[in-house]
């Protein structure tokens, strides 16, 4: 599979693999000087599917309930992954 990870709006690029996008989407939220206040906005699209879903989360909430890929996946498809 093939996803392509928006975060801000801006294309971060096509990742071959759900961890590929986590760990991006994890090191996103590492830049911000208390990772906990910042919220990110990011899109993941299914190329092979087209399925996407499109996020804001704050870091707290990202800590809590995306610790790594398989969390990140399970909390992507109650936020509305189609």
């Amino acid at each position: 599979m093939a996803y392509r990870l928006s975060i801000g709006g801006k294309v971060v690029g096509e990742l071959e693999t759900w961890k590929g996008c986590w760990e991006s989407i994890d090191w996103s939220y590492e830049q911000f000087q208390d990772r906990y206040s910042g919220v990110l906005r990011y899109r993941v699209t299914d190329l092979d599917s087209g399925k996407s879903v499109r996020a804001a989360m704050p870091g707290g909430i990202w800590d809590a309930c995306c610790e790594d890929p398989r969390a990140f996946g399970m909390y992507m498809r109650i936020v509305g992954w189609r």
